[in-house]
Parts: structure tokens; sequence; C-alpha cells
């Protein structure tokens, strides 16, 4: 963290300048810095969570665990509806926003999360009395409501800061986050706190990311009330929060699918799952972050933003692999070992969500792609499609197959992003033809945990044979010579 007599947060950051952009022949360089800082924080932040994460579920248990997941399934929905994109709004602005702007988001959000949160409170006390059995996780999800705002109100202080490329002092803000939220959760399970002890640390959590971003962005939020600037966020906002509330209704299908018809601790195992491919899959989150910023600066340029866009697909299926693919083969030893016997259930769906997530990796930049041309429309109905078949595959598949059949809903339903890919490419084509050898190389593998002796060891084949290609591997080089550079370019700017 900085001391008052430090220069501002950012000012020694890559890509940071006195003006509103980035120059051209920096850009490059910013983003691979930036992206060295995100990577090792998210590297950094796997084994703060793998702890985290292995601690807490041994300590409360799998039913303990599907009482929180099915309460935050139901927040996170309040919460991306109050976000209402701003974070995305301040970001792709051409010029930086002014110290009125950011107030002014800043009430617009204010005023829209309690809002939702007190009518989310009262639906919430509604179902306690309607639905049987629900009370247990209803406490739960009342205490996560809290977290809404707080969660919201931190969004233009990160804008500010990401515009200027200024992940390094994001990445000590996140890893701090990470350990306030691990520290008093694995406190209070150890006393017995059950699920409420992962609620409360997510609330810490929360409040340690709102002090912080400020901090660093050196920003005093005030009141700013604007009908004309309101009127402009909302006309950003619902469409694109429309997107994500859409998207966070399959975070709805583990407790209300699963749950029905397996109860608590069967949400549980998915939500076990669940959290590890998500921890996994740093670099989609780190590419997201990074592409936004990057392709508001070039989004004019179509030669080197079609270029852009099929490297950074490239580079997140590469990066997004190692990790996830590693766990999937070993999850049969890696879920018993470090969870203990009773998670095995999980191991499974781990493997088929890790699928689908390598299948979607590269939907993060064209997500971004969309999102910086304003295509929050189109992002939209992309999303209702997908969720609507996954939830209609869930029903059918959980009620068929058991727990797997989750699993098996959403790498089925990943074929609906055909929709999004298709409107993208009439914007600016670029192709995806580069990304299928390493998909018949990778995909196999992930397997690995669920065949048994012989024929676990066929899945190595396919790799072995893509392997032989020589600009294969010369790719695969490269990558690995870009991410050593960032790396190192980092290192030598500390």
């Amino acid at each position: 963290m900085p001391v008052p007599d430090e220069p501002s947060p950012g000012a020694d950051e890559p890509g940071h300048e006195t003006g509103s952009q980035v120059p051209n022949d920096n850009l490059r360089s910013s983003a691979l810095q930036g992206g060295s800082y995100l990577a090792l924080r998210e590297i950094a932040g796997i084994g703060i969570r793998m702890i985290g994460v292995v601690t807490v579920t041994r300590l409360v248990g799998p039913h303990s665990f599907g009482v929180y997941a099915s309460a935050a399934a139901f927040v996170v929905v309040v919460a991306v509806t109050a976000q209402m994109g701003m974070e995305v709004y301040l970001i792709r602005q051409s010029e930086e926003p002014s110290p009125e702007l950011y107030d002014q988001v800043f009430t617009f959000l204010l005023v829209v999360s309690v809002a939702l949160t007190i009518v989310a409170a009262g639906l919430v006390v509604l179902a306690q009395h309607l639905i049987r059995g629900f009370d247990p996780t209803g406490r739960v999800t009342l205490v996560l409501l809290i977290s809404v705002p707080i969660n919201v109100l931190w969004s233009p202080a990160q804008a500010k800061i990401e515009r200027r490329f200024g992940y390094r002092h994001m990445a000590w803000l996140e890893l701090g986050g990470d350990a306030t939220l691990y520290l008093v959760a694995i406190s209070l399970a150890a006393i017995g706190g059950g699920a409420m002890s992962l609620a409360i640390a997510y609330i810490a959590w929360q409040l340690w990311l709102l002090v912080g971003s400020y901090w660093l962005a050196e920003m005093r939020p005030r009141w700013n009330w604007s009908r004309a600037a309101n009127h402009d966020l909302m006309r950003h906002g619902v469409p694109y929060s429309s997107s994500g509330i859409i998207t966070m209704l399959k975070s709805l299908i583990n407790p209300i699918v699963v749950g029905s018809f397996y109860g608590t601790t069967a949400v549980g195992y998915v939500a076990l799952a669940l959290r590890l491919v998500d921890t996994l899959a740093f670099a989609q989150r780190a590419t997201w972050r990074l592409s936004l910023v990057a392709m508001t600066k070039v989004r004019d340029q179509r030669d080197r933003l079609q270029r852009g866009i099929q490297e950074a697909m490239l580079l997140q299926l590469l990066s997004s692999a190692p990790p996830i693919v590693g766990v999937a083969m070993l999850a049969r030893w890696i879920i018993p070992l470090a969870f203990g016997r009773v998670w095995l259930p999980a191991v499974p769906v781990l493997v088929l969500l890790s699928i689908e997530r390598l299948v979607t990796a590269p939907l993060t930049v064209e997500y971004a792609f969309l999102f910086t041309h304003a295509r929050n429309g189109v992002v939209a109905v992309a999303t209702a499609i997908n969720t609507a078949v996954t939830f209609a595959l869930a029903i059918l598949l959980v009620w068929r197959f058991g727990i797997d059949g989750y699993g098996w809903a959403f790498l089925i339903g990943s074929a609906t992003w055909i929709y999004l890919h298709v409107q993208a490419r009439r914007i600016l084509p670029y192709r995806y033809t580069p990304l299928l050898p390493y998909y018949i190389g990778l995909l196999p593998l992930t397997l690995f945990s669920l065949l048994r002796w012989p024929i676990d060891v066929l899945v190595f084949v396919p790799a072995a044979i893509v392997l032989l290609k020589p600009s294969i591997r010369s790719e695969l080089l490269r990558v690995a010579r870009v991410t050593w550079s960032g790396l190192a370019h980092r290192g030598a700017s500390n």
C-alpha cells in the first residue's frame, strides 16, 4: 500500500499517462506488463484460495457449504443487477472521465444497490414463510445481502485504476482481499459458524476491497445526483445488467435444480466443483479485464484489433489450460486427499465443467470486443439463449444422471454460444481455426480421471500427435517467451 508522500497510485504503473490515452506504440508493452501483474496475482491467489477452500470445506462439510452456495447464488444475481455494468461504462469512455462523472456513477450505484437490496430482503423473508425448509438458507441470504451495496460501490474506483493499467497495486489489494476472506471464514468455521462463517467472511472481503480501492485511486466519493447523467447510465446499464442477470441465473441451476432433486448436500458437491474450476480459470479473469481496457484504446484500428483478438483467444486457451487440465486429470486423487473422501461425488462434475471451461475459453475476449463496441444487446440475447438451453438440459439430465447431469448440461449447452461468435464476426471477421489443434490435444487429457487402465493412457495420444507438428511447438514456445517477457518486464520495473 502507498504512503501519503509516495507518487499517486498508478504513476509508476505500466502505461500510465497524464492524459487520457496510452499511446499506441506503448499499448502492447502496457498490456503485456499489466497482464503479467494480473497473472502473478492470480497465481498467488490460487494458493491462498486453495488453502482456504480446502480448510473451510473440511470444517463446514458438504451440507453447510451447500447452504452457503445456495444463498450466494441468489445474492450474486442481486449484486450483478445493482452493478449495472458501471465499471465497463467508465472504462470504455474515450477520454478520462471527469471527477463529476465518477461521483455521478457512485451516487447512481448507491441508490440502485440499496433499493434492490431492500426489495431482495423482502422477497427472502416472504420465501421463508412460504417455502418449507428454506429458513436456514434464508437467514444466510439475508446476511449476505448486506454485501450488495459494498460490492457495487467500489466499481468507480476500480475503473479509474484499470484505465491506467494500474494492476500492480490492484494485485496487492486483491491478494489482501483473498487473505481477509479466508482468514475470517476459517476463524469462524473453526468455532462452529457453519454456513454463516462464509457469509460474514464475504462481507469482510468486500469491505476490504471497497476501502482499498478508493485509497489506491485517491478518490473521495461525493453525492452528485444528476437526472441527465442517470438517463445515460440507465441506457447503458439496463442492457448490460440484463446479460449479467441472465448469466447469473445459471448459478441458480445448482440450488434450484440440483437442490430440488437431491438436497443441499448435493448442492455442496456441485458448488465445490464450480469453485475449483473458477479458481483455476485465473487466466480468463485476467484476460477479460486486460482485453476490455486494451480493445477500448484500439477499437477504431481494424487490422490491429483483428490480430489482437485472434492472438488473445489463443493466449486465453493456452494460459487457461495447464491448471484446469492438470487438476481435472488428477481429480480422482486430489479431491479425496485434499478435501476428504466424502467429497468424491464432485469429481465427475469437476471434469465436465473443466471441459466446458476450456471450450468456452475464447468467450471472454469476444465479450470484451462486443462491450467495447456497445453491442450489449447482442451479449444479452446470446446469454439468454445459453441460459435457457442450459437450464432446460439441467432439469432433464440431473433427473436422469444425478449431479453429473449438471456438468453435462453446461457442456452441451455451450454449443449455443455459436450465436455470439456469428454476431461478433459480423462486426470484424476473425478466425477460430488456429485453436483447433490445441483443442484436439487438450480436451482428451481432461478425461483421464474418469477412465481406468489401460484406456486412460489413450488420452495422451492426441496430444502427442499434435506436438509432432513443428508449427504447434513453435507457437507454444512463442507463448512461453511472451509470458516470460512479461514477467521479466515486471521484475525489471520493480
